[in-house]
């Protein structure tokens, strides 16, 4: 399986000190690392640029201070507030208290967050958005954030708003449903990430903040953009003995990342091709690059009639 390391490598460590017997083996990179950001839709990038010349994959584009850029998204009146999570349902991460304490440590925003009997939220008005201090005098100013998961990195949001005066509004999706529906059907920002294929048809950007700079991000300073994220492979353990040349053969595969985008865009549901049928059209493609991960001598292959 491929794996988001960066995210968890502290704990996955850990975990095979503790577990000797029973941690799964680390066959190294896939070929690509995982990046992840704040995303605009095509549709309002380009009207944005076309009307005002405002550059909304530039994050200062956001400052309210010096633009109006909430002028081409909708509001959060807009939204179905049933269709996010509370901010202080148990797991989701705008109650998480470490996080929080950073958030109001980092920024000194004290009224973005409260202090509960079980530690620091954040301070939701409504119980489930999240307001920046930019619009937090009047919400209707507010550009909607979706965030998805149980509130996926909403702290990193919460710092990059107050630190650029972004106007925002930050709530997380209750399923995924719901925010992959409200992300298609209005103009918000949303959490996306690469490689991932969901809202291709968007033709989306990702906000560019200033380059990531990994020792402030080890402290809890999320002030600059979020590093790339490193994907392995890994296998269990029993695998190395029951199926060496399977564990070779995935040893040695690799991809880059403008090969995996465009697999999945093929297999996403508007393009309508199966795993199987993109699969095997790159192996009749790429028969130079796979041979090479192979283990043993191949007699042909006939991947589908």
């Amino acid at each position: 399986m491929d794996c988001w390391m960066t995210e968890i490598s502290f704990n996955f460590d850990q975990f095979v000190l503790a577990n000797p017997d029973v941690a799964p083996i680390d066959l190294g990179s896939i070929g690509y690392s995982g990046e992840n950001s704040l995303s605009v839709k095509g549709s309002i990038r380009d009207a944005a640029y076309a009307t005002s010349g405002l550059a909304l994959e530039f994050y200062r584009s956001y400052n309210a201070s010096a633009h109006d850029a909430a002028a081409y998204f909708d509001r959060i009146s807009d939204l179905d507030h049933s269709h996010f999570s509370p901010c202080n349902k148990t797991g989701n991460e705008f109650a998480n208290d470490v996080e929080m304490r950073l958030y109001r440590q980092w920024t000194g925003d004290w009224e973005g967050v409260v202090e509960t009997e079980t530690g620091y939220i954040a301070n939701c008005p409504d119980g489930r958005f999240w307001i920046s201090p930019a619009c937090r005098h009047n919400t209707s100013e507010c550009i909607p954030i979706l965030a998805a998961g149980n509130g996926w990195i909403v702290y990193v949001f919460m710092q990059w708003a107050t630190f650029y005066g972004i106007p925002a509004a930050v709530g997380t999706a209750a399923t995924w449903e719901d925010y992959s529906s409200n992300v298609v059907a209005f103009r918000t920002l949303f959490h996306w990430w690469m490689p991932d294929a969901t809202f291709h048809q968007l033709d989306a950007s990702m906000l560019q903040f200033p380059r990531h700079r990994p020792r402030e991000w080890a402290v809890g300073n999320y002030r600059t953009a979020d590093g790339q994220s490193n994907i392995v492979k890994l296998i269990a353990q029993p695998l190395q003995l029951a199926a060496p040349r399977v564990q070779r053969f995935l040893q040695n595969f690799d991809l880059d990342l403008e090969d995996m985008q465009s697999l999945l865009r093929k297999t996403s549901t508007s393009a309508g091709a199966t795993a199987e049928e993109v699969a095997c059209e790159w192996i009749r493609a790429n028969r130079d690059r796979w041979e090479k991960w192979v283990p043993v001598q191949t007699q042909g292959y006939s991947c589908k009639p």
